[in-house]
C-alpha cells in the first residue's frame, strides 16, 4: 500500500507491518523531531501519551505550533490528525479523551481530523493488544482501512 502511494515512512521504531515511526515521549520532542522531516504534501499524525505525559495548556500550545509550523510548509496540503480510541484502562481514557479534545481545537484550513472511534468501532475492542493500551495488527489494519476511506 504504501510503495503504491509514494509515503514514506520515517522514525526509528518499527510498527506490527515494519513501517518506520517516530516514538516522542513528550510535548518538548514534538518540535525537535518535526524540525527534521522533510517537506511534504501530506502529513499524518497518530500522536498518543504514556503514563507520563503532562496534560496541560503546554501540550495544546505544542500541538497548535506543531500545526503551524506544518501548516507554514509551502508543500504541505493535508495535515491529517487522527484521534485517539478508547481503551481498556479508564484512568488512561480519561487523558485521551482530553486530548482529543485539545485536536478538536487546532485552527489549521489544511488540518482534517479523523476520528478512529469511529473506524474501530467495538464494544470488545478486539483492536487493541492484551496490553489494553496499543493496536494490535488488526487495529492497524483497521485503522489504516478507515483513513484511506476518509482521505480519498
Amino acid at each position: 500500500m504504501a510503495e503504491e502511494r509514494k509515503i514514506d515512512f520515517i522514525g526509528d521504531d518499527k510498527d506490527v507491518f515494519n513501517y518506520s515511526y517516530q516514538n516522542i515521549n513528550d510535548s518538548e520532542q514534538i518540535m525537535n523531531q518535526v524540525k527534521d522531516i522533510e517537506p511534504a504534501e501530506v502529513y499524518i499524525i497518530f500522536w498518543s501519551p504514556n503514563e507520563h505525559t503532562q496534560i496541560s495548556k503546554t501540550l495544546q500550545e505544542d500541538f497548535q505550533n506543531l500545526i503551524n509550523f506544518l501548516d507554514q510548509t509551502p508543500k504541505t496540503q493535508k495535515i491529517i490528525w487522527i484521534t485517539l480510541p478508547s481503551i481498556k484502562d479508564n484512568e488512561q481514557n480519561f487523558r485521551i479523551h482530553l486530548i482529543n479534545e485539545m485536536i478538536e481545537n487546532l485552527k489549521s484550513s489544511k488540518l482534517i481530523r479523523i476520528d478512529s472511534e469511529s473506524i474501530l468501532n467495538e464494544k470488545n475492542q478486539e483492536y487493541l493488544m492484551s496490553d489494553g493500551l496499543s493496536l494490535n495488527k488488526y487495529g492497524y489494519e483497521k485503522l489504516a482501512q478507515g483513513v484511506i476511506k476518509q482521505i480519498k
